[in-house]
């Protein structure tokens, strides 16, 4: 079975161990945790917006949201909720998908990973220290397009990918209103470096005042 690319592109994706239903009017990949929706695609880098339509009807460790080359969306991370997992370093969001059906939108940027449920941001990606506490610094995750929902176990559809970052006011719109994405805008500046010329700007998770550039 095909899955077309309505954006034009020919990026047409093959179905595997799957079939396409219709639930509420809309249309379903329907899949039992032994199929995968695969695409000619590898990856796309930040930034990026990727939005679907999901609910699960219980996984294990091995199945993915996105999967490839560059790394993995875990469906259910050991924790069992969504996670990154790429080269030796996995990172939980601690959303759990359920069998309640939710719209999932991920926004990556080369500064931060964000994940919504329903329009609500559930979870900003940072790093971890050894100490178990949040670094001076967020995660980027460059998605991986190669394998949708392989080994899942439920209903995906609605599936867009935009090659820009949304805004949180942008979320759940249609790439097409967006014209212009400022993730800038009435965000921190921050870097990994402490300042050292000044320590007392050194407070928080977020440097406001880099040191340098």
């Amino acid at each position: 079975n095909v899955v077309k690319d309505t954006s034009g592109n020919g990026y047409d994706a093959t179905i595997n161990n799957g079939e396409v239903k219709v639930v509420d009017g809309q249309s379903f990949l329907v899949l039992n945790g032994n199929g995968v929706l695969e695409t000619p695609l590898e990856t796309i880098g930040y930034p990026y917006t990727v939005s679907f339509d999901i609910a699960a009807n219980g996984n294990n460790a091995n199945a993915t949201l996105f999967e490839g080359y560059d790394g993995k969306l875990l469906a259910q991370g050991s924790d069992g909720t969504i996670t990154i997992q790429r080269s030796f370093y996995t990172q939980s969001s601690g959303y759990q998908l359920s069998t309640v059906m939710k719209h999932i939108d991920i926004v990556g940027t080369a500064q931060n990973t964000k994940i919504y449920v329903d329009g609500q941001l559930v979870k900003m990606f940072a790093n971890v220290n050894e100490a178990g506490n949040p670094d001076d610094y967020w995660t980027t995750f460059v998605l991986p397009l190669e394998k949708i929902a392989h080994k899942f176990n439920g209903l995906i559809g609605n599936i867009n990918v935009y090659n820009k970052a949304f805004s949180y006011d942008a979320i759940g719109k249609d790439a097409n209103t967006v014209e212009n994405v400022n993730v800038a805008l009435n965000a921190n500046v921050y870097t990994n470096r402490l300042n050292h010329n000044n320590p007392s700007l050194n407070s928080g998770e977020v440097k406001r005042h880099p040191a340098w550039k």
